[in-house]
Order: structure tokens, then C-alpha cells, then sequence
């Protein structure tokens, strides 16, 4: 097991000069995994108040036999909401709704590279529910590239735009050299808590119309690949191009 947090702790360190800061996908989220740990490698809490400061989501590493994780709780006044505990958690984040009534939680069920999906939890009076939105942003996104085997994208949280009504997210063409294009991306605004998407834009007029609340991870998205497709395709993919 201390092999394994080790592992985590150096895939955690890859960005973290960038990240200390700002969330991954959302420039205005708490990037909680490059929180959690101190620079001697020890975990720590990370606690995201809510904007009206009523609650707090609490962020702590968990390690229970080799089920390892983020234990995320939600505390109002002291006392225990809701917890839930996410397994690995790697480069997980989260932002709260401007109302306070809402948060996104983006991480990635694997390694740093994803993938990566997004769940939006709804606070009742008294419970929290869940809504998860990769699934529906995996099927409008589809497989707009070639791939030498398809896979999903990473889909992310980017901001809230209606309070709790609505948000922007993103799939992103995992970056890693198994698909065309990697590393760019396809904006989302979706309604909720219906779950339906109202609009879609692309990387470029996503970078327009959202640059300030794009994190490190999509805001530097290759361009050159939207404007010129085949500047960004993989060899093996296109026999034209061996």
C-alpha cells in the first residue's frame, strides 16, 4: 500500500507548480489532490466552504486495508450531511454552485491522464442526491476521430453559469497518442437537473466565449488541430500517411 501512495504522490507532483492554484478544468475549482498532500508527503484535509458559507465539503485521503481513496463530507454547522468516498481520486476537484444549493466533482477513475468523469451533487434540505453527467456528454461527444482503439473522453466540470441551473462542461480527446487530435476538446452547456444539453461549442469559440474559466489542461488545447485535422493525425491511424 505505501508503494501505491507513493505512485499517486509523484503522478500528483507531474503539474503541480501549475495546479497549487487552480483546478485542472475549471480555473475556478479547488484542485483537492494537489491539496491533500503537504510538501513532506503527508495527507491533509481540504475544506471548500460553500459561497454562503451555510456548509463545507470536506476533502480527506482515506486508506482502509488496499481500498484507498478521497473521502469526501459535507458539514453544515459541525455537523455530518453526507459523505461518500471516491476511489482513487486522482486529480480531483470540485467548485460549488453560486447559490450554494449545488457542487461538481470532476476526477479521474485512473491515473492523472484520465479518464475522467463528472458527477453534480444537489442539496436537499435534508439529503444530497447525485447526478451523473459523463455518460450524456460521452454520447454527444461520440468519436469525432480516428483511434487505433476507441475510447471515451475525459469529461469535466468547467463552470456554473445559472447558479445551480446550469453549467459548462467539456469531453476531452484523452492526450496520450492512441487517437487523432488529443488533447482537444468540445464545450457543453447543460440544464439541470434535467441533464439536457442546450448548446455545444467548439474548442475555439469555447476559448472565446469561457477563456477565463478554462484550467491548465484545457486552456493551452492545440488549435492547430481544429483548424488543420490532419496536422494531428497519428500515423497508424491513416495508412495514406505511413
Amino acid at each position: 500500500m505505501k508503494a501505491l501512495i507513493l505512485v499517486l504522490l509523484l503522478v500528483a507532483k507531474v503539474a503541480v507548480s501549475q495546479t497549487q492554484q487552480t483546478g485542472m478544468y475549471a480555473r475556478t475549482a479547488t484542485p483537492i489532490w494537489d491539496r491533500l498532500w503537504s510538501d513532506s508527503g503527508k495527507a491533509r484535509p481540504v475544506s471548500i466552504p460553500s459561497p454562503d458559507s451555510s456548509a463545507r465539503l470536506i476533502a480527506r485521503w482515506m486508506e482502509v486495508g488496499k481500498d484507498s481513496g478521497v473521502q469526501l463530507t459535507l458539514e453544515e454547522h459541525g455537523t455530518t450531511l453526507w459523505s461518500r468516498k471516491v476511489t482513487p481520486g486522482v486529480g480531483i476537484e470540485a467548485a460549488w454552485a453560486p447559490d450554494s444549493k449545488a457542487f461538481f466533482v470532476t476526477t479521474s477513475g485512473g491515473g492523472r491522464n484520465g479518464f475522467y468523469g463528472l458527477t453534480v451533487y444537489f442539496l436537499n434540505e435534508d439529503a444530497v442526491s447525485e447526478m451523473q453527467l459523463t455518460p450524456a456528454i460521452e454520447t454527444a461527444f461520440g468519436h469525432p476521430v480516428k483511434c487505433q482503439s476507441e475510447e471515451p473522453p475525459n469529461v469535466a466540470g468547467v463552470k456554473w453559469t445559472a447558479n445551480s441551473k446550469e453549467l459548462v462542461a467539456v469531453a476531452e480527446i484523452v492526450g496520450h497518442s492512441n487517437c487523432d487530435s488529443e488533447s482537444t476538446f468540445r464545450a457543453y452547456q447543460v440544464s439541470l437537473p434535467e441533464g439536457s444539453i442546450i448548446r455545444s461549442y467548439g474548442e475555439i469559440e469555447a476559448k472565446r466565449l469561457f477563456g477565463g474559466d478554462l484550467g491548465w489542461e484545457i486552456k493551452n488545447a492545440p488549435d492547430r488541430c481544429i483548424r488543420r485535422s490532419t496536422s494531428c493525425w497519428q500515423y497508424f491511424n491513416h495508412d495514406s500517411t505511413r
